[in-house]
């Protein structure tokens, strides 16, 4: 046994190293909704400008010649330079990290417009998806189960990277890469919600997107430094005082990283948190990472989405962390084929998945 999975190991670090990065590009859909506002960043945690300033063919090509330049940066700077000149002069920028902060002071002003005394629902989609339908699903369940007119949406696009297939053997060449552009998107989060304010905030967070949702809210302890890691640790904590963080189907580990729950900056802010919700599967594909033997506790664990002891733990170092915390566990594992499920369309098909929503809000 310990010779296969050394061997499988190998491999796929092997393959880490010759895949294609796959990087999603982004077109930021632009049209108007009442009660949505989307923000869309990249690799690097860089915003995307509204509009069409990005030419989708050339940047691929950066991407696959040179990964040091898949990022919006390098392509503004480098590639793109009448690109560059027309944000610039649409946001009244002087150079990218202007740019970048006058896109996030106006999604925070679209956030704050829009409320009118609204609860604020941040969707955060996990790795190798393309997340839109997933998000009009899970927004026609809450306002069947909260009520229409009730919610602001935030929807949050990040690069979760996209494998050449579902097979195992393609997803786990980028895995590693996914996880280590999660931190990126959460510390962005965290500067738009200082900008943002107080307010009711629901948290839905779908497989790797519940690693990005955690690193927006606490500091769990990252083996693995990046470049932005001090400015992120000394980044506050969103300080919106009902926080409601709602998991379905978790890829990343449980205890070890929730028992870091109250290292927040400031430090110890645990009163704002109200309820903890995970939605797991013990025969997800993905969380298990199904082979002829459980993986989920390597390469990255994501034992949190499918393994119930997992859970269990989660929720004891979760309510000894933080006394006023509520804490739910909703097990999807009777889903229909759920062997054969990890995306939220398809979760949202098992009986299972409008309890997990009602949840939420009750």
């Amino acid at each position: 046994m310990r010779s296969v999975i050394l061997a499988l190991l190998i491999n796929i670090l092997c393959s880490c190293a010759a895949a294609q990065n796959n990087y999603i590009v982004f077109n930021p859909d632009t049209s108007y909704r009442e009660n949505v506002v989307r923000l869309y960043v990249d690799r690097a945690g860089n915003i995307y400008p509204p509009g069409n300033y990005i030419d989708t063919s050339m940047f691929p090509c950066i991407c696959r010649r040179s990964p040091v330049y898949a990022n919006l940066r390098a392509y503004f700077e480098k590639y793109d330079v009448a690109a560059r000149q027309r944000a610039y002069e649409r946001y009244g920028a002087s150079d990218f990290d202007a740019l970048q902060k006058a896109l996030l002071t106006a999604c925070a002003d679209s956030i704050n417009a829009k409320l009118h005394g609204r609860r604020l629902v941040v969707l955060i989609h996990g790795f190798n998806d393309y997340a839109t339908r997933g998000y009009d699903i899970i927004k026609n369940n809450v306002e069947a189960t909260a009520g229409k007119d009730r919610q602001l949406y935030l929807e949050v696009y990040w690069d979760g990277l996209k494998a050449s297939s579902e097979k195992f053997k393609d997803v786990s060449k980028i895995w590693f890469r996914a996880n280590r552009t999660a931190p990126y998107a959460a510390y962005t989060l965290r500067k738009l919600f200082l900008q943002v304010h107080d307010v009711e905030m629901y948290i839905i967070a779908h497989s790797l997107g519940a690693s990005v949702a955690a690193r927006l809210l606490f500091n769990p302890h990252n083996r693995r430094s990046f470049p932005l890691r001090g400015e992120w640790l000394h980044t506050p904590a969103p300080f919106q005082s009902h926080i409601t963080l709602a998991l379905l189907a978790p890829a990343m580990p449980g205890r070890r990283v929730f028992k870091y729950i109250d290292h927040t900056m400031p430090s110890g802010q645990c009163n704002k948190y109200r309820k903890l919700l995970i939605g797991y599967n013990q025969h997800d594909y993905a969380t298990t990472k199904k082979m002829r033997f459980p993986l989920s506790r390597m390469f990255y664990s994501t034992s949190l989405g499918c393994n119930p002891g997992a859970v269990k733990r989660t929720g004891a170092v979760v309510k000894e962390k933080c006394k006023n915390i509520g804490f739910t566990a909703i097990d999807l594992s009777t889903c229909p084929h759920a062997d054969t499920i990890h995306h939220i369309h398809q979760y949202a098909a098992c009986p299972g998945f409008d309890t997990f929503i009602q949840a939420v809000f009750n």
